[in-house]
Parts: C-alpha cells; sequence; structure tokens
C-alpha cells in the first residue's frame, strides 16, 4: 500500500460476516481498478472503483469491500460496502422463493436478525430459527399442538 492508501485504508471496526463478531478487520490487499460505471450510446464511462480486502482478527476471515471512489468521497464512513461475504443479510431479492409461493417478511426479517448471533450466541441462534419454524407453521396453516407435530404436518 502506498502512504496515500495507508490514510484511507487503516484498520476497520466492523461485523465481520464470518464469526459474527464486531472486531478490529486488518487490511491485507488494495486494488484500484478503472470499472465501467455506465454506458451511453455504445459509450463506455469509466470511473476509479477500489477494491480492499481485510482479515478479521478474531477469525482471519476475509472480507472484501469495494466502491467507486466518488462514492466514498461523499459517504459519513470510510469503509466501502461489503461484497463479499453476504452473511448476516439473509434476506432474498423480492422476498420470494417463487412468484406463487412468497416468504413472508416477518420470517425474512426474523431469520435476518438471528443470522449474525450463529457464532456469538448459539444458544440464541437456535431460539431465533425455532421462533422462525413457529412462523412458517403459522403462514402455511399447520395443524398440531406443538411444533414438532406442525412440522410434520408440513411434510
Amino acid at each position: 500500500m502506498t502512504d496515500d492508501s495507508e490514510k484511507h485504508e487503516k484498520d476497520h471496526i466492523f461485523l465481520c460476516c464470518h464469526c459474527g463478531n464486531v472486531v478490529m478487520q486488518q487490511p491485507i490487499f488494495r486494488y484500484d481498478a478503472n470499472l465501467v460505471f455506465e454506458e451511453i450510446d455504445h459509450h463506455e464511462c469509466r470511473e476509479p472503483y477500489t477494491f480492499v480486502a481485510y482479515k478479521c482478527s478474531t477469525c482471519t476471515g476475509l472480507t472484501l469491500t469495494g466502491s467507486f471512489d466518488m462514492y466514498l468521497e461523499k459517504a459519513v464512513s470510510s469503509l466501502r460496502p461489503i461484497l463479499y461475504p453476504l452473511g448476516p443479510f439473509f434476506d432474498p431479492k423480492d422476498h420470494t422463493v417463487s412468484p406463487r409461493d412468497p416468504v413472508p417478511k416477518s420470517v425474512t426479517r426474523l431469520y435476518g436478525q438471528a443470522w449474525p448471533l450463529r457464532y456469538r450466541a448459539p444458544a440464541a441462534f437456535a431460539n431465533q430459527v425455532l421462533r422462525t419454524l413457529e412462523l412458517i407453521c403459522a403462514d402455511q396453516r399447520a395443524v398440531g399442538n406443538a411444533l414438532h407435530e406442525q412440522l410434520q404436518d408440513l411434510e
């Protein structure tokens, strides 16, 4: 890294999508490129884009961030958007499995809240998964007095 890039790419504290901990992330690699920002009348408009890879100080998991530099200058935080992994950001696009069978937003929201807990608090994660299963059973109108009976009814 150059002296200029070191000013912008210091250690950051943010959520590791691998272990679920909010810890110091050390920058290990930076790549600057000119990527296509938009295309107008078959003419490509290119802008500087920077990728930065961070290593988690807890689990050594790799997090890749990246953005067009012009957006970073206007941003409140100097942290670029996370490109990989997208671990705690569970919500599927359009909240659907298929057009005829949408996943209720309450289910995706609850599971999305539980996802970061899977390593930090496994018991809390398991409890939230149970609550998510209860919401699914209620949405599908499963019959039974207990959760295991309702899940068997869904088979």
